[in-house]
This record gives structure tokens, sequence and C-alpha cells, in this order.
């Protein structure tokens, strides 16, 4: 807790003068987590190699929450979710976005590649972005009117351009328009199109969910869906997950990859999803966070549940670890508002202004202060010193 003022107003995590300045977004990543605070300035901890905690450095990894350079006014943000990137970014006010970490394939956005940057550097030509999604290598945007513009590495095309190719600042993506939201994996980018969902990049493993063919490419492909209104999207390393609205109620679809059982387990671990397959749960879904092979899911009656791969915990939360796990309950976790899901690691933000951390702790990434072992314990972030 922070005291605040004369008067000690005690707040979760930090002052902005005599007001409390508490997060309203969170957002895991790689082996970093970062915080939007209320105030817009924002706060990153964990992993550093690359400079991705946003402090000017590349020296770490930081145990504590610092504050980003450079800006204090984001509005949006994005730390990498299921990807290995190191690579962190921002929405600012009147669209623009800025990027810190990583830049060997010109993740920063800023027509360069350098090894490392942990001073943001403003992405070129942006000037409308509402939302930001950072994959693999590269981060994909989106724009106001409905637009999406990609950089970084298209290996398989997920960064739209040419198979292959190295976009080194933002471009838009053929093919989409009248976008609403956007998640982005290791090797695809996906995004809610009015009633549809499409996505490009790899499909290999069916990270486009558009039937039985393989159709590798910048070329957006429709996931094949169900009728109804898709409310939300989240994308793992090779499988994404959608909350779809129909008659009324919310139900979720997972495709792609299901190596660790992160779509369906029991029954099909293993096996690759070209096509959405619906995951049953015990209450309507609000939210849903994919990580490299697990996912996890916000019901309406306020728990968490989540399935996969639970090597660190990331599962199950206390139990400790173990290989593959159905659907469990996390236990001790409630009053959550927003669940995000990084590569090995979860983070929930809680009605209170907590955020409570879970799984792989390596790099300092749950916020605690510490690297101890990776036991999937419950761990509420320390805050800003």
């Amino acid at each position: 807790m922070a005291a605040c003022g004369a008067c000690g107003t005690t707040c979760t995590f930090d002052c902005a003068g005599l007001a409390c300045d508490d997060p309203v977004q969170v957002s895991a990543g790689s082996d970093q987590t970062c915080l939007r605070l209320g105030s817009g300035r924002l706060a990153c901890f964990g992993g550093n190699a690359r400079g991705q905690v946003g402090d000017g450095t590349t020296t770490g990894p930081r145990l504590r929450a610092v504050q980003v350079t450079g800006f204090a006014d984001a509005t949006g943000l994005s730390a990498g979710g299921s990807g290995s990137s190191e690579v962190s970014c921002a929405v600012r006010p009147g669209g623009t976005v800025m990027c810190w970490g990583n830049d060997a394939a010109g993740q920063l956005g800023d027509g360069a590649t350098v090894s490392s940057g942990g001073t943001p550097r403003t992405a070129s030509g942006l000037s409308n972005a509402t939302a930001i999604a950072v994959g693999g290598a590269h981060v994909c945007a989106l724009g106001s009117t409905g637009t999406v513009s990609c950089w970084g590495a298209s290996i398989s095309g997920q960064a739209g351009g040419s198979i292959g190719a190295t976009i080194t600042s933002p471009s838009p993506v053929a093919g989409v328009s009248g976008a609403s939201a956007i998640a982005t994996g290791d090797g695809m980018s996906c995004a809610i199109t009015g009633s549809s969902v499409v996505c490009w990049g790899s499909d290999l493993q069916g990270s486009l969910g558009d039937g039985p063919t393989t159709n590798t490419g910048p070329t957006p492909r429709t996931v094949a869906l169900p009728a109804g209104t898709p409310r939300a999207l989240a994308a793992g390393a090779y499988h994404a997950c959608a909350i779809l609205e129909v008659a009324g109620a919310r139900r979720l679809y997972c495709w792609g990859a299901n190596t660790s059982g992160q779509i369906v387990y029991p029954g099909g671990s293993g096996s690759i999803h070209h096509a959405p397959t619906e995951v049953v749960l015990s209450a309507e879904p609000l939210g849903v966070a994919a990580g490299a092979t697990h996912t996890c899911a916000l019901l309406s009656t306020g728990a968490v549940v989540c399935w996969g791969r639970d090597d660190y915990g990331q599962v199950r939360g206390g139990a400790g670890a173990a290989a593959t796990v159905a659907q469990t309950v996390v236990t001790g976790l409630d009053a959550v508002t927003q669940l995000s899901a990084g590569r090995f690691h979860n983070c929930a933000l809680r009605t209170d202004g907590r955020v409570t951390c879970w799984g792989r702790n390596e790099a300092g990434q749950c916020g605690g202060g510490s690297t101890s072992a990776s036991s999937g314990a419950l761990v509420d972030v320390l805050p800003l010193p």
C-alpha cells in the first residue's frame, strides 16, 4: 500500500498528488508485465534484457515496478501476451504508438532495426491507433477507422506484406476493414470485423481456424465460427479463442494447436483443431486470455478458470506445477475485472486496484519483489517504491 498526502490516504499502488493512482489495465508478456495507471503513467517489472520494462536501460531484471520513461499519458497497452518478443507498446492520445524492447525484426516500428532499446520510440506514421497488440516478433495496431497496421517479422505473413518480410514501420494489412478488436500470437494475427473473425499468418497448426486446408500467408481468412456476434478475442502462441454471443448467451470457441490441451483436455490433447471447437464452461465467459500453451477465462460468476500446460503453475494457481491440466478454478482469486495471460504466467486486475499474478517468475514477472520458484502461488504486485 502507498500513503498519499498528509491525511494518510492509503492507495493500492501509487499516488498522483493527493489522489490514488492505481492500475486500470494489466498486460502480461514474455517475461515482463506492464500496468497502465489511471493517470496514464505506465509501470513495468520483470525481465529487461532487451529493455522491455522501458526505464531507459537494458539491465535487470526489475523485481519491483519501475515507471516507463518518456511519457505519462497512455490510453492503451500491450506487453506481448503469449509471444516471446520482449517488446512492450502503448497507445497515446492522438493515436500515436510508442514501443520499447527488442527491435531485432523492427518491432519498435520506427523504420530501423537495433538489438534492443529501453527508451520508448514512436512508431512511424500512426496517428489514429486505438488499440495495440504485441505478438511473437511482430506488432499490430487497430485504427479508429477499422483498419489494422502491423510491423516486425512477417515470417508466415502475420504482419502482412509478403511471407518472410521484415517490416520496420507500420503497414496496413490488405483485406482487413471494419475491425473492432485485434489479437496477436507467435505466428498469426486476428481481428474482429463486424460479425466475423479473420486471421492471417501461419496455418500449420490450424491457427487461422478456416477449416482443414492450410492457408499460411498474409491474406486474412474468415474463421469458421457459427453465427453470432464476436465479443472478445485472444491469441496464444498457435491457438486463438473468441467469445461469441449467440441468442443472448456468451460461448467460448477456440481453434489451432492443442498440443498441451489448451483448447480441450482431456480428450484431444496433442491434436490440431483446424476449425473452432466450443469450450464448455460452467458459466458464461466475460473475458478470455491465451498464453503460449494455456488458456484462461473470466466467468460471469467471478471465477477464473484455466486449462492446458501447467509446468509453471500457470493453470492451477497455488496448486504447484503439473504437465497438462483440465479446466481448474484458480482458488483464492476473486473480484477480477480484467485478465491477461503472458507466455507462461497470468495476471488479474481486481476491483480494489490490486494486481495478482501467478505462474513463471524466473525474472520477477509476477511483481512480488523476488524470483522465487514458479510454483503458481498467487502473488500481489508490490506498489511503486
